[in-house]
């Protein structure tokens, strides 16, 4: 129940980011639009009213922070891409709201035990010197 609580709080983290970006999409969209480029579906014509998890708590919190830094990485590149100034300042914004909210999530995976150290191929024992 503990880890469940987490998670919710790091949804609800999430919610709100994701709300104070709407007050920068519609602006960045519209200027998007005038230059003939199509801005990125909204994530919510996704969501379903189900309230029964379907998922772990620990796949959840990976999933959301590896999608947010996959998402980091694109602002980024947007912005060294951009050859206009106007779009540049917004993508590095969002860069490091969305890297905050990404580190979030490491660090709630890191309290409750979820990330695991990668695979490490073992030393030789008899090296050759």
């Amino acid at each position: 129940m503990h880890k469940q609580r987490h998670r919710k709080r790091y949804n609800l983290i999430w919610k709100k980011e994701s709300k104070s970006q709407k007050d920068i999409e519609k602006p960045f969209a519209n200027t998007l639009e005038e230059s003939d480029s199509n801005p990125a579906l909204p994530s919510s014509c996704m969501i379903t009213k189900s309230t029964t998890p379907v998922f772990t708590n620990r796949l959840i919190v990976f999933l959301m922070t590896m999608l947010s830094s996959a998402g980091q990485a694109n602002y980024s590149s947007a912005s060294t891409a951009s050859m206009r100034y106007d779009l540049m300042f917004t993508y590095q914004r969002l860069s490091v709201e969305i890297g905050l909210y990404a580190k979030d999530g490491v660090d709630l995976m890191i309290k409750n035990g979820w990330l695991e150290e990668l695979f490490q191929v073992p030393e030789p024992s008899n090296q050759k010197k």
